[in-house]
């Protein structure tokens, strides 16, 4: 099935070009309708240890499809990007891939977890957002960042966008 691929990027202020070089190797689908940079204070507690801080996250996705069976190649490929741009066996940049359809935003991740389904070599899924009722619908697990109401704002854009397609 065709779906839109997005992408959360967070990152290390100090090494903001890092993140502008890693949009760059991603750009091979037709561009990035980007989103505000935020600042999160879970996620400092959570990766400065490895990233240093200050840390923004960033939002984008692509303007063209993709194929939702090759997410495993892409979650592979930011994997790849992320090492690139490390320093020291340490990431400036951290890059979670994903893709929305008519009814999810779905997140592919290296770590194993409850709601994860495991599709190869160690990657797994998780569904971050249901489209129901006119509008995303979180769920218990859902990352705290995906809560907030910008985020959420932001990826119902990337729906509509993506409806223009089907």
């Amino acid at each position: 099935m065709k779906v839109l691929p997005v992408f959360a990027i967070l990152y290390n202020k100090d090494y903001e070009n890092n993140l502008n070089l890693a949009i760059k190797k991603l750009d091979y689908f037709g561009g990035f309708c980007m989103s505000e940079h935020f600042y999160f204070d879970n996620l400092q507690r959570y990766y400065s240890k490895e990233m240093g801080s200050p840390l923004l996250k960033v939002y984008l996705y692509g303007k063209s499809l993709f194929e939702d069976t090759d997410i495993l190649e892409l979650k592979l490929k930011t994997m790849d990007i992320e090492k690139h741009f490390s320093i020291d066996s340490r990431r400036t940049i951290n890059i979670d891939p994903g893709y929305i359809n008519k009814q999810h935003l779905v997140l592919a991740s290296s770590k194993e977890r409850g709601a994860r389904i495991h599709i190869g070599k160690n990657i797994f899924l998780e569904m971050e957002y249901i489209y129901i009722f006119k509008d995303f619908k979180a769920f218990y697990w859902t990352y705290q960042d995906y809560r907030h109401n910008d985020v959420k704002a932001f990826f119902k854009m990337a729906r509509d966008y993506y409806l223009r397609f089907i």
